[in-house]
């Protein structure tokens, strides 16, 4: 999964198109939530061959990602769609992709 379009995505759903001088900041955050999300228990799809897509586990990443920034300010929990996104995948993948 390449950093530089999560980066990308990242800046858009922070409405933060182009490159900033807080993208170290935001590549930081990015990996912060890989293995924020490993430590649940969810793996690169593809590793397990649990049949999760792709996509769906970019959108897992930068939602995390946005989350922990925002979260800072805020203190808030994860939102409910990020919780049931994330909820899907590990199931999907402790399934085996059924």
């Amino acid at each position: 999964m390449d950093e530089n379009t999560l980066l990308v995505l990242l800046r858009f759903d922070l409405t933060r198109a182009g490159a900033r001088p807080d993208d170290d900041y935001l590549l930081t955050l990015i990996r912060a939530a890989k293995k924020h999300l490993a430590r649940a228990g969810s793996t690169l799809p593809g590793a397990d061959h649990s049949g999760v897509d792709i996509d769906d586990f970019q959108k897992l990443v930068v939602g995390t990602a946005a989350w922990m920034y925002t979260k800072r300010r805020t203190g808030e929990d994860m939102p409910k769609y990020l919780r049931s996104l994330k909820n899907s995948i590990l199931l999907s993948q402790k399934a085996g992709g059924v």
